[in-house]
């Protein structure tokens, strides 16, 4: 049976927070907060009704404790999607993220990625060749990886992708959608948005 590590990096909590009050004090932050405080609340709710149902935790757990609470098992991954970008992960995660806290367990990475490899500290790089297995979603990731560790590092898929789509439905309120999801990683594109409109025209 697998088990998910309830582990909450304060950086990245901060980023999802309901919060009126912007940390950064300005004025646009403060009316853009204000706009998007219920819906904000709303998808925070969703989200943690989704992991209730459907993901099995661990007790809620704190840096210190990290260590014992991984006892009872046998084999701990870390994962996945920018896992060991300190930019969004938080310095004092280094040793989380990576596993390095685990003495005498078999511990490996699973579709790890970090933007870049030089997002990734010494001391991460350090830690990331003390893991058993190192499996990364991108092959520019990869290959420097390969050289600073000194050990093969394979290059897996999305684990979004590891189930098919009639999982996935089973997870989705029955209801009808009409609705067309468009996500960019890096900027919106003019084309890809030609794309979408012409679909959602031809599918109404």
């Amino acid at each position: 049976t697998a088990e998910t590590i309830d582990y909450r990096s304060e950086k990245i909590e901060q980023q999802y927070k309901a919060s009126i009050f912007p940390e950064n004090k300005k004025l646009k932050s403060f009316i853009s907060n204000c706009l998007n405080y219920r819906k904000t609340i709303i998808r925070n709710r969703k989200f943690d009704a989704f992991r209730e149902h459907n993901i099995q935790m661990s007790q809620a757990a704190h840096i210190d404790d990290l260590d014992e609470i991984t006892v009872p098992y046998d084999v701990v991954i870390c994962g996945s999607d920018q896992v060991w970008n300190e930019t969004i992960t938080g310095p004092e995660n280094e040793d989380v993220y990576t596993l390095a806290f685990l003495n005498g367990k078999a511990k490996a990475a699973y579709a790890a990625s970090a933007g870049n490899v030089k997002s990734i500290s010494k001391n991460m790089l350090t830690n990331i060749k003390n893991l058993d297995l190192i499996t990364v979603r991108e092959q520019s990731l990869a290959e420097p990886l390969e050289q600073n560790c000194g050990k093969d590092v394979s290059v897996v898929c999305d684990p979004v992708f590891l189930i098919d789509e009639a999982e996935w439905l089973k997870m989705i309120t029955p209801k009808k959608c009409n609705t067309l999801f468009l996500y960019f990683v890096d900027g919106v594109r003019d084309e890809t948005c030609k794309i979408a409109k012409y679909i959602s025209k031809k599918r109404k």
